[in-house]
């Protein structure tokens, strides 16, 4: 392992943890790795100890900001110090870098190989200039020694007069430029150079690709001239990830949208009096919950994505859209009036109906607030908004929760062909059984709307598993009995359909506790489910399925009458045979099935 005199000046235990973790990764030796947790502390420990390195916060309990680095570097000038700061001030940054910080490494985003790489050059490049600092006027008579420490250096080292001539350029250099080396030298830089403070390059090399690069120079005497000894970094990458974290702490992952910090900060900076009236819409997803319990959560991010891009294209081109999380979406609009307002979310409605009116629909409940005065505090803007898009919400639950069932019922439909004609069948059985058996009204309501509904978990079941025309595996198996749970969960969450939830979820479990999921027994099964099991079983038993054909009524009664108290309620079951085993009930079902759909094709 690498042996290193290292001090760290850090009053964050889990940071210090973390730096030592990373330095054992990145092969150093810990043995003489010193840590202070103040500013005091570690002049202390440099009066006893000369340290080849130092990793320096900024943000101390006894110093604080850009001194704690001005403090220590008096102290200790010719030591490299490695600024390890959480604070992402570029003016900052760029004022140590230019005043003796050797680099800066923000926390979160540090690895073992960028914390090598920073060691390595921090203090390659403090050898480099102490050297040149204290030895310009011996630079002839070392020239061969420090060309091999120049020609070997990590960075690009060049040599430019003060015309801006290339006067020398190591290999790196040519690397950069995508040059060769002899082709680069007696040739214009191109820059400016200087020598207070580090400069940000923008090369686009030979072969067209673009590069960041950091300049630091220092005045030397070359050939007996003053010139430039200039020291050039690529940080193309490291800018790019700069930007894509950036990118990544004001927007949201998802959708691409501005996030809660970003509109924070926006809200500061706008809730000024030339930006007034300042608008602010708010939006609730509608079914999002829904959508997710019935097709899965990769529907529900689509449909998030959806209404992201419906709300960018309502608006106008400096509105600021923002998705604060979940499925709570929030526009900020500076010099907005009320009619302006009012007609983004006209745009807004219109686009969700054109984009969802052939599946399942989308929309998003909205509510809008203005502020016309500056004296008003922003957070009652905020607050009356979401009062308003709550109210909006509970006024349109009804009907978007009732639309959204009956696409989801036709999109069943389509996806199984057998379940429409099914639903129908078990439909009207259910009710001519419920008056055999005399039940109110209130359970033949319930029991007619199971019979609808029953199967609806299935519209998050694969297509090829429903359409098996062989056996099913076990694993299939497994899938197609989570519909029941599927069902429940849609229909809990539904208004008018919280009724049948109970029902759904229990239409598969049997009399004596063997069935799925919960592995209820008798009577704890409901009545609507136990009769529902009945019927269903006898419709499937009596027409083909992809995977079996059909057997004939008489066969069908046999079996139910054999599964008798184990999986269906004996007495039911035994008022089932009595009531219809001699009527011939299944052909005058079908003839209705048939006959409703002649009635729908003929309307269409």
């Amino acid at each position: 392992m690498k042996s290193m005199r290292i001090l760290l000046i850090e009053d964050n235990p889990d940071d210090v943890e973390l730096l030592k973790e990373l330095l054992l990764e990145a092969n150093y030796s810990l043995a003489d790795f010193v840590h202070a947790n103040e500013l005091s502390m570690g002049f202390e420990l440099l009066k006893k100890t000369l340290f080849e390195i130092i990793l320096l916060d900024t943000s101390l309990s006894d110093s604080y900001g850009p001194d704690t680095f001005y403090r220590l570097h008096e102290k200790v000038p010719e030591t490299p110090i490695i600024i390890i700061t959480g604070n992402r001030d570029e003016t900052t940054i760029g004022e140590l870098l230019q005043n003796g910080a050797q680099d800066y490494l923000i926390k979160g985003t540090i690895n073992s190989d960028s914390l090598m790489r920073s060691i390595n050059y921090a203090i390659e490049r403090q050898i480099l200039l102490v050297s040149l600092n204290h030895k310009a006027r011996e630079i002839q008579s070392l020239r061969e020694s420090l060309e091999h420490i120049i020609i070997n250096n990590a960075d690009a080292i060049m040599v430019i007069d003060q015309e801006g001539i290339i006067r020398f350029a190591n290999p790196v250099a040519a690397e950069i430029f995508n040059c060769k080396q002899e082709e680069m030298v007696g040739n214009d830089f191109g820059f400016p150079v200087t020598t207070n403070k580090a400069l940000e390059l923008d090369i686009v090399r030979k072969d067209g690709l673009a590069t960041v690069a950091e300049l630091r120079a220092v005045e030397i005497i070359w050939k007996n001239k003053p010139a430039y000894l200039a020291s050039i970094r690529d940080i193309t990458e490291r800018k790019q990830f700069e930007n894509e974290i950036m990118h990544m702490g004001f927007h949201d992952q998802l959708t691409g949208l501005y996030n809660r910090a970003f509109f924070e900060e926006e809200v500061k900076r706008l809730d000024t009096d030339r930006n007034l009236p300042l608008c602010l819409i708010m939006g609730d997803v509608n079914n999002l919950k829904l959508v997710n319990d019935a097709l899965g959560h990769s529907e529900g991010d689509q449909l998030l994505i959806s209404i992201a891009q419906i709300l960018e294209k309502s608006c106008r081109k400096d509105d600021i859209v923002v998705r604060l999380g979940g499925d709570e979406f929030v526009i900020l609009l500076q010099k907005c009036d009320e009619m302006t307002a009012l007609r983004i979310i006209d745009n807004i409605k219109t686009f969700c109906k054109s984009i969802f009116s052939d599946s399942i629909p989308a929309s998003i409940a909205l509510g809008v607030a203005i502020k016309y005065k500056l004296e008003e505090p922003f957070s009652d803007l905020f607050d009356l908004a979401d009062e308003r898009m709550y109210a909006n919400k509970f006024a349109d639950s009804k009907s978007t929760h009732s639309s959204f069932i009956t696409s989801l019922e036709k999109s069943l439909y389509e996806k199984d062909y057998v379940t429409a004609e099914h639903a129908l069948r078990v439909h009207d059985l259910c009710m001519r059984f419920g008056a055999k058996l005399s039940l109110n009204g209130g359970i033949i309501d319930e029991l007619t709307l199971l019979a609808s509904l029953h199967d609806i978990g299935k519209i998050a079941i694969p297509e090829a598993i429903l359409e098996k025309e062989g056996p099913l595996t076990d694993e299939e198996w497994k899938i197609i009995k989570k519909h029941p749970e599927i069902g429940y969960r849609i229909t809990k969450v539904t208004h008018g359909m919280s009724i049948i939830a109970e029902d759904i979820l229990s239409h598969h479990e049997r009399w004596d506790g063997k069935g799925y999921p919960q592995g209820l027994k008798g009577e704890e099964i409901p009545l609507a489910s136990r009769i529902l099991s009945i019927i269903d079983t006898f419709d499937v038993i009596t027409h083909d399925r992809p995977y079996k054909k059909a057997f004939s009524e008489q066969e069908a009664f046999r079996e139910i009458k054999k599964c008798s108290g184990s999986q269906f309620d004996p007495k039911l079951a035994e008022e089932f045979i009595a009531n219809f085993s001699n009527s011939g009930i299944q052909i005058l079902l079908d003839n209705r099935v048939k006959n409703g759909n002649k009635r729908e094709s003929k309307g269409a």
